[in-house]
């Protein structure tokens, strides 16, 4: 069904790798790891008698962190995942008549949506996919925000405003020729700047007066200038460091996020142990809850496994 309903070639690319078992290569790796650590502190805990070289703090912090970094690369491969199978849903806002539908227009390289010089044209919300650097964005054009007698738009206006908390990006669009509105001013400070791009369009046209604020992207739809910076800019705010682009695996399973995070607080707690000075005893639990996590994922129990592996790395009852 993923591959299916994948959106882009990087959307396949996840989905085909989820059939290869790439995703269980890794969570294969995590258990090994966890094994082989559960298999020298049980060791130590029921063979004292033997010449078995002592599990120190400083390997149980190491190969307990390990695994942490493995199981926290997966939890941000499912923040990948939603990201490349659900698309960013990133809304176009500013006041009537400042480029909005022809941005949409421009991205898709087909007109979308009417465009014409009166204010308020556009009344309802459009919504359309596009592939920028292998995400997909679910771009929405939305009624222009003001003051307004007419019921019809004001809906509109009421909808664009939702989606101020609602987008994962907002592209803000300001028209620079014409003076900056109070309304404006109050619309951007209801924004969140880390979500949010902003746009000065119709450089082309631009007043004497004003100028391209600091850190906005100067834009000219007319003369086409612009487009690839802001093109540019959208995966680049997107991927704020949790979208990994070169993984070609993702977690795209609800649950198994679930057991994930519980597994990653298992080991947490493992560290905890440690660092209070407790027994091995108690350490052992902590790592064996955090591997039973796993396990849940891949439908296997621990069983036999830690005793087996003993006998492979130590010359017991030999």
């Amino acid at each position: 069904m993923d591959i299916i309903s994948a959106k882009t070639e990087k959307s396949l690319e996840y989905s085909v790798g989820q059939l290869e078992g790439k995703l269980s290569q890794r969570l294969t790796a995590i258990d090994d790891l966890l094994i082989d650590v559960m298999a020298n502190v049980e060791a130590n805990i029921d063979y004292p008698e033997y010449d078995i070289e002592e599990v120190t703090t400083a390997y149980l912090n190491d190969h307990i962190q390990q695994a942490m970094d493995m199981v926290d690369a997966l939890l941000k491969a499912s923040e990948t995942g939603k990201i490349y199978r659900e698309g960013i849903t990133t809304a176009i806002l500013g006041e009537p008549n400042v480029g909005k539908s022809s941005l949409l227009n421009t991205l898709l390289m087909e007109n979308k949506a009417i465009v014409t010089e009166i204010p308020g044209t556009t009344r309802d919300i459009i919504e359309e996919y596009i592939n920028i650097g292998g995400i997909p964005f679910k771009i929405i054009d939305t009624a222009g925000i003001r003051e307004t007698d007419n019921l019809v738009e004001q809906i509109g206006v009421e909808k664009s405003r939702q989606l101020i908390k609602n987008t994962n990006l907002i592209l803000f669009m300001t028209d620079l020729s014409r003076p900056f509105s109070e309304e404006e001013k109050t619309l951007i400070e209801e924004l969140d700047p880390s979500k949010t791009i902003f746009i000065a369009n119709k450089t082309d046209s631009m007043m004497e007066t004003r100028g391209v604020p600091e850190g906005w992207i100067p834009l000219s739809l007319k003369e086409d200038k612009g487009v690839e910076a802001l093109k540019d800019k959208m995966p680049e705010m997107v991927m704020g460091g949790s979208v990994d682009q070169e993984a070609d695996y993702i977690v795209n399973n609800v649950r198994h996020v679930h057991l994930l995070e519980e597994a990653m607080g298992c080991l947490k707690n493992a560290l905890g142990t440690i660092d209070m000075g407790m027994p091995l005893e108690l350490v052992s639990i902590d790592i064996k809850d955090g591997l039973e996590k796993i396990r849940e994922i891949t439908g296997r129990s621990v069983g036999s496994d830690i005793i087996n592996q003993i006998f492979k790395n130590f010359c017991i009852g030999k």
